[in-house]
């Protein structure tokens, strides 16, 4: 079985773009990308993509979202057969923000904030979304303020750009390395992609 290259299997665009970048620093890459729809679309694909590691690498990337959960309850909640050695099924605490917001050197300076206002733990960060949108406010940067926080008067929590700000971060400058210095879930991800693709 081919180790360094795998089938992605995500819920969004943003999870894509640190995937990609994960999977890059160690030197491994990304077949193709399914999902793209949501947590509730992956669990009932989980099955599916179990059989499929029997011949495929598959890496599942889904975030916990419930703070008061962790991450075995969750996947033995999504799956209840043996899981394959090549399903690298990872979840990222609490959201894929937390991982985004962890290399917080280089978040701070795309933001245009000072980088002692970013969690030094954003794995403990209980609301991710609402805590970038809320740094943002703050942000010397216009461009940066438009697009990811929300409009006065819209009922949006988050801003048009807000994705693709985020997405061009980690594409251009977001380490995965650094982040997983701050971000234990980070950490223990890339090192089950580690442990795979040497194993």
């Amino acid at each position: 079985m081919i180790k360094d290259c795998v089938l992605l299997a995500v819920e969004d665009t943003l999870s894509e773009a640190v995937a990609r970048a994960a999977l890059s620093s160690l030197r491994m890459s990304a077949s193709q990308t399914i999902g793209l729809k949501g947590n509730t679309y992956l669990k009932k694909k989980v099955s599916a993509l179990n059989k499929t590691a029997k011949a495929f690498p598959v890496f599942l990337l889904t975030d916990l979202d419930k703070p008061t959960s962790c991450p075995p309850e969750l996947i033995s909640g999504w799956i209840s057969e043996p899981i394959e050695e090549a399903l690298i099924f990872r979840v990222a605490i609490v959201e894929i923000e937390s991982w985004v917001m962890a290399d917080r050197a280089a978040f701070a300076a795309m933001l245009g904030i000072s980088p002692a206002r970013v969690p030094r733990e954003p794995d403990k960060v209980r609301e991710p979304k609402e805590k970038i949108v809320t740094l943002a406010k703050s942000s010397r940067k216009r461009s940066v303020r438009e697009d990811i926080v929300p409009t006065r008067g819209s009922t949006a929590s988050r801003g048009p750009g807000y994705n693709a700000r985020l997405g061009a971060f980690v594409g251009t400058e977001w380490d995965p390395l650094r982040a997983s210095e701050a971000s234990p879930s980070l950490k223990r991800a890339l090192s089950a992609l580690k442990r795979f693709r040497d194993g």
